[in-house]
């Protein structure tokens, strides 16, 4: 898939608008290392959208590149305790207000 491919199937999938910019910055920094055509063009994987569709919600809830990037590049799950621990509070915070 190209970029602007995968840009359309996050939306579709999540409802999520992303920039082919976006994409193309989470490849430049490491983030999703899409293999590439012998002419160099990325061929995105199921794998690579999966990851991408991942970063694009955890940085809309205000997830750190860096954060997201100990998620998929090290496996460092303990973001998604911290995540758990989020929802908890707004879920908390929106019963006050009712």
């Amino acid at each position: 898939m190209t970029p602007q491919e995968v840009v359309e199937r996050i939306y579709k999938d999540v409802g999520v608008r992303v920039r082919k910019s976006h994409i193309l910055y989470y490849d430049y920094i490491g983030l999703v290392r899409p293999p590439r055509t012998k002419d160099g063009v990325r061929e995105y994987t199921e794998a690579n959208i999966i990851d991408l569709t991942i970063a694009v919600l955890l940085s809309n809830l205000g997830v750190s590149v860096g954060r997201i990037k100990k998620l998929l590049v090290e496996h460092d799950f303990s973001i998604l305790k911290e995540l758990d621990e989020r929802i908890d509070v707004l879920f908390e915070m929106g019963k006050k207000s009712i």
